[in-house]
């Protein structure tokens, strides 16, 4: 499949990945008023569970155990915690001058090319 198709397809995951990664991070933040920093790590990885489960089996469709095993997870995280790295880092900075919830948006928009090219080209790249 061609880059464009599985961006798209990246990016429809990424939107149902935001909305799981949002949500908790809102209620997190808010309902259960802890640190925003704190808020972000929770939710970020319950969107990284989901994203790897719905990227590998339709955006790159691999549906066999050999591609999906705990190496291709691993290195899937690996991606993903620079993601993470870049978002809570977008927070901080922004955190004094934004509402968080603006900030997280931003981070959200940033991480999603990383992680695009991290995962097609060091993830599915390496698997096949």
């Amino acid at each position: 499949m061609n880059n464009e198709v599985n961006f798209i397809k990246f990016s429809i995951v990424g939107a149902v990945n935001t909305i799981i990664d949002i949500s908790i991070f809102v209620f997190l933040l808010r309902v259960m008023e802890w640190d925003p920093l704190w808020s972000n790590f929770v939710s970020y990885v319950a969107a990284v569970i989901n994203s790897y489960i719905m990227n590998m089996l339709w955006t790159f469709r691999f549906s066999s155990e050999k591609n999906l095993n705990a190496s291709t997870f691993l290195m899937f995280v690996s991606i993903n915690s620079m993601g993470l790295v870049i978002g809570t880092t977008v927070i901080f900075i922004f955190q004094p001058i934004i509402p968080e919830e603006i900030s997280k948006l931003i981070a959200v928009f940033l991480t999603l090319v990383w992680n695009f090219f991290g995962t097609k080209y060091f993830v599915v790249s390496g698997v096949k």
